[in-house]
């Protein structure tokens, strides 16, 4: 019995002198900054420059690998976050992109990022982020989708010769520069009571299409 005890002891003075010797306990990464050779008594003075502060700026795209997107929007707001709370929250985009000074380690920190009141786009929530450095600049991109919506195109069938208001005149939409006797229309509308409507669908880029009206000529 006591020399299994002996050995357990053995075994666990073993194990805690490996830990031991495999970590300081200091969390982190290191960076050397230089080595030195000293002699007794002598006093050197040597800087250390290092990159605490970064230039951030946060810039939108369509996708990772895109063009960055060039819009202003003064109630547009990104807020930054790490796994459990948030970061930093900013508001006001000029030229796509939002400009701050963060120290390193709060940049590493950041794992998501929302954004909300953007006109232009549909809200992002808890993205991942993707943050690049190049020197003292980093930048981190955030992935949005255009904003989509329907639109309402409508108005009056007038007769060329009396004025009068027309009914039964269809009216018919098309992708742009899509031929009408190939393909079919999107949308279409019978006027009644001399209006037609025609609901249309859209993104904040917004989109074009060709409107026709079946059977009758058109007046320049």
């Amino acid at each position: 019995m006591k020399m299994k005890i002996v050995l357990i002891a053995f075994l666990v003075i073993s194990i805690l002198s490996i830990s031991l010797a495999y970590s300081s306990g200091i969390t982190g990464n290191f960076y050397k900054a230089f080595s030195k050779s000293l002699l007794p008594d002598e006093k050197i003075e040597q800087n250390i420059t290092v990159r605490k502060y970064y230039n951030l700026t946060i810039r939108f795209r369509y996708s990772l690998n895109g063009s960055d997107l060039s819009f202003s929007d003064d109630d547009g707001t990104v807020v930054l976050k790490n796994s459990t709370h948030e970061i930093d929250r900013t508001t006001g985009i000029r030229d796509g992109k939002i400009y701050l000074m963060k120290d390193r380690l709060q940049i590493d920190s950041i794992k998501y990022v929302d954004t909300s009141n953007i006109e232009k786009f549909e809200t992002v929530s808890n993205q991942e982020v993707n943050v690049t450095f190049y020197g003292t600049k980093a930048y981190l991109t955030i992935i949005v989708l255009k904003r989509q919506g329907n639109a309402t195109l409508q108005g009056y069938l007038i007769d060329d010769l009396t004025s009068q208001l027309l009914d039964d005149i269809t009216v018919l939409a098309y992708e742009k520069d899509y031929d009408p006797y190939t393909v079919s229309p999107v949308a279409q509308s019978i006027s009644n009571s001399g209006t037609y409507s025609l609901t249309l669908q859209t993104d904040s880029d917004g989109k074009s299409y060709d409107i026709y009206v079946k059977d009758y000529s058109i007046t320049s």
